[in-house]
């Protein structure tokens, strides 16, 4: 990445990574921390936890799926 986070920062992001099993794309970890900076960590952390309920087979359970449920949600 090529910007310094906190590494609280840095944790959340992995976490809420690994709720869409993508904890190991660093691509995707860096994406969620500019959410996080963008649109807020309370409002990405309600996206998190509208997927996590899903069943892990369930196709809304995926990172594309939280970015569209952030953007909305901050479009409100």
């Amino acid at each position: 990445p090529s910007r310094q986070y906190g590494e609280n920062d840095f944790k959340s992001a992995r976490k809420y990574a690994k709720i869409v099993c993508e904890e190991n794309d660093p691509d995707n970890v860096e994406d969620i921390l500019n959410m996080m900076e963008v649109y807020g960590k309370d409002l990405v952390k309600k996206a998190f936890d509208k997927v996590k309920r899903k069943r892990i087979s369930n196709p809304k359970k995926s990172y594309h799926y939280v970015k569209g449920i952030v953007k909305s949600m901050a479009k409100e």
